[in-house]
């Protein structure tokens, strides 16, 4: 579940409230996804070269896992970037372990050419359901996730993040242990680290001011910066899914609708963006109900600690008068709730 998620109508009920507000206290930095210290989500796909990879395998080590497609430029200086963080001399060898997740099987030719012009990771693994991509919460491309090697989340940033290098190594430095959370704080409140300027910083910063302000009982001024975030950048995926939310607590369906289908248009296989369509169909009822429930099926068959999910499917069964099944829904997204504590 997206640690900022606006709270809507569907979490009216005792449970719902209680679910609420342990979102409510999750808000924090706009691009911080997954959350710092979080249990980072298991990673089990096939690589390209059909060898499997499984991410409990590198407890004991820093994984710096970078979520990207291979057609975007970004993708090359992000892993540029990524190989000079790793080849810093304060690094032991093979302290840190890149790798790469796609979200589609490139094809051979494809990748040798991504080779050749970028510094990609040895590791490259294809997530072709978004699986991983929705298990972290990934809003943009690339956006690289730091591991420590507890397996807890180090540090998460997008590409575009001021001083990318700069705060990609001192993550590695943090996960290695080669510095102590306090000077790695004080990297990140630099002014140089700080997004003063650009469309995706502007959109960044107007989503969490959105978010602040729906926290705060203000959806109409939210919906202006929501609007605002989307006019600077309309590939703010995160914007959309954040409008969705609001939109949808407004019971204006259509428009929530159209807000969760541009994000899953951006980001295929969005878990957060399907779970908002399943919403709408669900506040809707009637036939609707059907897929939303095929959907809620598959997603939790995919990733069964997705409490949201879970609390959704209950009320399904409940529209259905299907007490005892709505019951046990409810009370598994609200252990979910409980076994995440309000991280996720």
């Amino acid at each position: 579940m997206n640690r900022t998620r606006q709270t809507h109508k569907d979490w009216g009920s005792p449970l719902g409230l209680a679910l609420v507000a342990g979102m409510l206290a999750m808000v924090g930095p706009a691009w911080a996804s997954p959350p710092r210290g979080s249990e980072a989500p298991r990673i089990t796909l096939t690589g390209t070269d059909n060898s499997k990879f499984d991410s409990a395998q590198f407890k004991g080590r820093t994984l710096v896992v970078v979520f990207g497609d291979l057609s975007q430029d970004k993708l090359a200086q992000a892993c540029a970037d990524i190989d000079a963080s790793l080849h810093d001399p304060r690094l032991p060898n093979d302290a840190a372990v890149p790798v790469l997740v796609v979200a589609h099987d490139p094809a051979p030719e494809a990748l040798a050419k991504a080779r050749e012009v970028g510094h990609l990771p040895r590791l490259i693994v294809t997530d072709p359901g978004r699986a991983a991509f929705g298990a972290y919460q990934i809003m943009v491309v690339p956006t690289v996730v730091v591991v420590g090697p507890d397996g807890k989340v180090v540090y998460a940033l997008p590409s575009f993040a001021p001083n990318f290098r700069e705060v990609l190594t001192e993550a590695v430095l943090l996960g290695a242990g080669k510095i102590d959370a306090a000077q790695f704080d004080q990297t990140l409140a630099h002014p140089a680290n700080t997004p003063v300027s650009g469309p995706e910083a502007r959109a960044s910063r107007l989503t969490h001011l959105a978010r602040e302000l729906v926290r705060r009982g203000m959806p109409q001024l939210a919906e202006q910066r929501y609007r605002e975030a989307l006019a600077a950048n309309p590939k703010s995926a995160e914007a959309h899914l954040g409008l969705g939310e609001l939109l949808l607590d407004q019971d204006r369906l259509d428009a929530a609708d159209d807000a969760f289908r541009a994000a899953l248009e951006l980001i295929p296989g969005s878990t957060d963006a399907m779970l908002g369509l399943d919403a709408t169909a669900i506040r809707r009822g009637g036939e609707g109900l059907a897929k939303a429930e095929a959907d809620l099926h598959r997603i939790i068959t995919a990733n069964p600690k997705l409490e949201r999910a879970h609390y959704l499917s209950g009320l399904i069964h409940q529209q259905r008068s299907e007490h005892a099944e709505a019951a046990a829904c409810f009370r598994r997204a609200y252990e979910l709730l409980v076994e995440h504590g309000g991280s996720q």
